[in-house]
């Protein structure tokens, strides 16, 4: 489906081949001379959380779905398959895409894991990079750098993209104590934002991989009540 191929060709590759390469640069540097290619990152991201909070509350989808599909089972003699809008074939794509909760970031985060298991950059730069966007994005926000809720919003979902992401990457994930990302702060910054994110909050919920290993920080499983 075009989504999904959109994610799994060159684009994000291509992105995080240029922001994860060192250069001889440390991650805070390679952002700040490619601020560009991370804001490109970022409106994914922003895209990509915005697309799954709109999915989340709309839980019936999957069941208006799957009637529509019984629906036209049921009356495949009397309908002519040059009139149907979706094929087999795309149907059964969307209702694989649909049994996700959050399904745009379950792209991303194939495409990511993809990306990494190909070895074309060092694993600890992937870390780095994403670690560092978190941060940034949290201290963007803590900082009051914008006025406009818009851009804080974006920033919000940039930081909360990046955590779900290096979570999944990461052998030990995002919550450790001894985490690069400052995920004490980002979380409570995100939990105490108004107006609340209640979508960003449940998308590190139920998107994440290692939230409820033992070692996540106790601190951490209770800020997220898990």
């Amino acid at each position: 489906m075009g989504f999904a191929v959109l994610f799994h060709s060159n684009i994000i590759p291509l992105l995080l081949s240029r922001l994860c390469s060192t250069g001889g640069e440390d991650a805070s540097d390679r952002l700040v001379s490619q601020q560009a290619l991370a804001k490109q990152f970022g409106d994914i991201i922003n895209f990509v959380l915005a697309f799954d909070e709109i999915k989340f509350e709309k839980a019936k989808i999957q069941n208006d779905f799957s009637y529509y599909r019984r629906v036209v089972s049921r009356k495949r003699t009397e309908i002519d398959p040059n009139d149907l809008r979706i094929s087999d074939q795309k149907a059964d794509q969307l209702s694989l895409f649909f049994a996700y909760a959050t399904p745009m970031m379950k792209c991303v985060i194939d495409c990511l894991v993809q990306f990494k298991t190909k070895n074309e950059i060092p694993e600890h730069d992937i870390y780095e990079t994403l670690a560092t966007m978190s941060n940034v994005f949290y201290s963007l926000i803590e900082t009051k750098k914008f006025e406009n809720q818009e851009t804080n919003i974006f920033c919000l979902r940039g930081m909360t993209g990046c955590i779900i992401l290096y979570d999944h990457v990461h052998p030990v994930g995002s919550f450790r104590k001894k985490s690069p990302i400052m995920i004490k702060q980002c979380l409570t910054l995100l939990l105490e934002y108004q107006p609340k994110q209640q979508g960003l909050i449940n998308a590190i919920k139920f998107s994440t991989k290692h939230l409820k290993d033992e070692t996540t920080q106790a601190q951490v499983k209770q800020l997220l009540d898990v």
